[in-house]
């Protein structure tokens, strides 16, 4: 399913108003405004051919007057790359994109449950004098937008979506002039994908919410490669019926048969929490 485009269940409500970033708009316009801070997961490459490489998918976010990007530890790979190789694409105008390195990084410990937050990543950006102000590029989230999903009642729940980058759907352009490639230029398209909750089983992942894909003949399941760190939302009502959206967490498996395992919101508010609170390692 093309980015943007809503299942039947919503369409009847697109003029009801949902609450994002602390304004209320209607949930077309909210969508596009969440697509701005779901961006690919990219790093840059040293001795390779091509300068930059993606490893799926991430979510930019504002707490605390901080700016952060989540997403899933094994997207650096094994043995993983260094969180300093991770890149934030800044658009200036015209020109090409350049990409900005964090300035820290946290993989928090838990003692004694480190083992369930052993995937989760976190980076922190700062601006520079060559990027400029970088503070719309992160969705402000409350603590009260981390929302679990398994936490609300089924008939509560208006949709779930997530939104990433599959590596299926992402090209490297380039210009091969006297035997060298020039030119380099990486396109990357998102797709929204629509979820609904499922029975845990016996092959899931430990400490991961069991999600599958909506059971609806268009909602086509992309390539499962490169959806890794695309965040998990969900569109609930309140008693009186008003719509939010909350942040209900991130992926971090998916398969070609439709099932995802997602790190709920729940376990990921304590390490942003921590990862503020702590002195995290420079990466600068």
């Amino acid at each position: 399913m093309s980015a943007g485009t809503l299942p039947p269940v919503l369409e009847a409500g697109l003029k009801v108003s949902v609450e994002l970033n602390g304004l209320f708009m209607p949930f077309a316009r909210a969508l596009k405004s969440l697509e701005r801070f779901c961006r690919p997961l990219l790093v840059h490459n040293n001795d390779s051919t091509f300068e930059a490489s993606v490893l799926g998918s991430s979510f930019l976010i504002r707490y605390r007057e901080r700016n952060l990007m989540l997403f899933a530890k094994h997207q650096l790979g094994q043995p993983p790359r260094s969180p300093s190789d991770a890149m934030l694409a800044i658009f200036g105008g015209k020109s090409k994109p350049s990409g900005l390195g964090p300035s820290g990084s946290g993989m928090i410990t838990f003692d004694p449950d480190y083992k369930v937050y052993e995937d989760i990543c976190v980076l922190e950006f700062s601006p520079t004098e060559d990027s400029g102000e970088i503070d719309p590029l992160f969705c402000k989230l409350l603590p009260s937008q981390y929302v679990p999903i398994a936490s609300l009642k089924p008939e509560s729940i208006v949709s779930i979506f997530a939104i990433g980058y599959p590596s299926s759907q992402t090209a490297i352009n380039y210009e091969e002039i006297d035997g060298e490639l020039r030119n380099l230029d990486i396109a990357c398209r998102r797709s929204v994908v629509y979820l609904e909750r499922t029975e845990p089983s016996a092959w899931d992942i430990e400490h991961r919410l069991p999600l599958q894909l909506l059971a609806r003949n268009d909602n086509e399941m992309p390539e499962p490669d490169g959806l890794s760190g695309a965040p998990v939302f969900v569109v609930y009502q309140d008693v009186a019926s008003q719509c939010h959206i909350g942040f209900g967490g991130f992926v971090t498996e998916a398969s070609k048969a439709g099932r995802f395992m997602v790190y709920s919101a729940h376990q990921i508010f304590p390490v942003v929490e921590r990862f503020v609170a702590t002195p995290y390692k420079s990466v600068a």
